[in-house]
């Protein structure tokens, strides 16, 4: 009988809903929010906005300036394009080389760090297949094989992206137009290195890994999606991108801390 009132008790606790009033929050930080990200093979862009409360929207900032410096030389300086958006005229970043970004925002603020572009991805092998996993069935899956740099501690991201051709139907049931879209899945490996990151439990849109078992040698990593990656009237997959980045530690950070926070955020909303 105890057994029994107990678990009537906690059904009862989960059934109940409270409507909470939310209260601006008055005292929003005057701070901007800056995001750049340094790739040898894009342009240079810089967002800088302003924080935001929960029922606000951001603000772009215009009056600033940023500079970039590559391995000591004479920096280049930014010009605003609008929507908070900062560009740079050229990127001439190789892997390895060392920066220094450095920016002034409105009437004081600033921002600066140090850094070094990350090392170029040898990869020696990629094999895909649909192959059975375990408590999963058969998947799309993916065995790369790369070379780590020994030189330097490296950390690692990787995901799927699909491109997808979406039918449109009229009323008649007849196709109509259509759109390639591109999306990204979700994967997943149960590889030692991916293991070894925790945070890996918060996220299915990306793995990131360290190569901290496997420094300066060659490692195969397993990965798989739960993507049926079937096709419909309405849908047509076109193919699967399987996108590998070596990524600086304060990036590899950033992705690891989000993806808790927002496994964090929907776990409270679902209470």
């Amino acid at each position: 009988m105890r057994v029994c009132f107990y678990i009537a008790a906690i059904l009862l606790v989960l059934s109940c809903k409270r409507e909470l009033t939310y209260v601006q929050d008055k005292n929003i930080p005057d701070l901007p929010v800056v995001h750049a990200y340094i790739c040898p093979d894009s342009g240079l862009n810089v967002v800088c906005r302003t924080v935001a409360g929960l029922l606000t929207e951001d603000q772009p900032i215009s009056q600033a300036l940023f500079e970039l410096s590559q391995n000591s030389q004479f920096p280049l300086q930014s010009n605003y394009t609008g929507m908070g958006i900062h560009s740079f005229s050229n990127n001439p970043f190789k892997a390895g080389d060392s920066f220094f970004f450095a920016g002034l925002i409105g009437t004081g603020k600033s921002v600066f760090i140090r850094g070094k572009v990350p090392n170029k991805i040898k990869i020696s092998d990629l094999d895909t297949s649909r192959r059975p996993i375990a408590g999963v069935g058969m998947a799309f899956g993916v065995q790369l094989k790369f070379t780590d740099s020994a030189a330097y501690a490296n950390y690692y991201r990787i995901y799927f992206q699909k491109r997808v051709m979406y039918y449109s139907f009229d009323s008649a049931d007849k196709v109509t137009d259509s759109t390639i879209k591109v999306e990204i899945i979700p994967v997943y490996s149960s590889s030692l290195p991916a293991i070894q990151n925790n945070f890996n439990n918060y996220t299915a849109r990306e793995v990131l890994f360290s190569d901290a078992t496997f420094n300066g040698v060659s490692q195969t990593m397993l990965l798989y999606t739960t993507d049926k990656l079937q096709r419909s009237r309405r849908e047509f997959p076109l193919s699967v991108d399987v996108v590998v980045e070596c990524i600086d530690k304060a990036l590899y950070t950033y992705y690891n801390t989000r993806n808790a926070h927002f496994w964090q955020q929907q776990s409270i909303s679902q209470i």
